[in-house]
């Protein structure tokens, strides 16, 4: 039966244009991957027009179904929310959800709470400590932009512009402010043309020389701060600093723990993907049997 449905996932359906895949192994990467990102998996088997045999097997993005209870049995039935649906008299929806209460539909979750049918993916704790480490190198790359690379310092000689100015706008104090201010544009806009390798040739009213820092106390040290950044991030994903190519000098001891602890989340993700499997096969072996409805 496991060789028949591989066989019929690995083999395209008849269709006179282009097809997504469907293999086995790219249905068991999409819900492991789906563990990971959303902590579930879902899927739903599709069957034939007399539903005695199964045709596809197609994985559901958990983040698109949503669980209500039944008032009368306390049931928890799965909705399928649809961007643009298309309804049918005999479906039943709310709003935008279809209700898809059917034995072919399997979901699966990871790390549930108590009586709660949705999981909880192992990326949330990290995501805090990745927007935190984001905006530490945001803040790094505009230090290194604005310390890390020499500046020009220009200054004009305001008594040499004052001199050279026309006879009609020194008795006009507005008409020396402009006047300044479209000398000092000019500057700017030459300046800022100047290619790196370009010389810079000018009159002696302008002064030019390298920008001096005025920060003489200590600074933070980076290396330390990415160091604890790093190991929030590894604590929160449950991860080997090894695995993140993040080396901080852990002993034996320490490592051997941290892989333990890896390896039983590793096993508890693939418990949840072999639990669906599973279910797909109980329902593919009920329905391929053409002596059950």
């Amino acid at each position: 039966m496991l060789d028949k449905l591989k066989s019929m996932l690995n083999t395209p359906l008849p269709s006179p244009g282009y097809q997504h895949g469907r293999s086995l192994n790219k249905l068991d990467t999409i819900q492991r991957m789906m563990i990971m990102v959303r902590g579930a998996c879902a899927g739903e088997v599709v069957l034939n027009e007399r539903c005695n045999n199964v045709i596809d097997i197609v994985p559901v993005d958990p983040a698109l179904i949503w669980f209500r209870r039944e008032p009368d049995t306390n049931r928890l039935i799965p909705w399928q929310y649809v961007k643009n649906p298309r309804r049918n008299p005999n479906e039943e929806w709310f709003g935008n959800y279809k209700k898809i209460d059917t034995p072919t539909f399997i979901y699966e979750e990871f790390d549930p709470m108590v009586d709660d049918p949705y999981g909880r993916t192992p990326m949330l704790p990290v995501l805090q400590v990745v927007f935190f480490h984001l905006q530490v190198l945001s803040d790094l790359e505009a230090v290194v932009h604005n310390q890390g690379y020499p500046r020009l310092d220009i200054s004009m000689l305001e008594e040499i512009m004052l001199k050279n100015m026309p006879n009609n706008l020194k008795s006009n104090p507005d008409g020396q402010q402009k006047w300044l201010k479209e000398r000092m544009d000019e500057m700017l806009n030459h300046f800022n043309s100047l290619n790196p390798d370009d010389a810079l040739v000018h009159w002696d009213s302008v002064k030019v020389e390298y920008l001096k820092g005025g920060n003489s106390g200590p600074m933070i040290d980076i290396k330390k701060l990415i160091d604890i950044i790093d190991t929030q991030m590894a604590t929160s994903l449950k991860t080997l600093l090894t695995i993140l190519s993040r080396h901080q000098g852990s002993t034996e001891t320490y490592s051997s723990i941290d892989t333990q602890i890896y390896i039983k989340n590793v096993e508890s993700a693939e418990r949840n993907q072999t639990f669906l499997a599973a279910g797909f096969f109980v329902v593919c072996k009920s329905k391929g049997d053409s002596n059950k409805s």
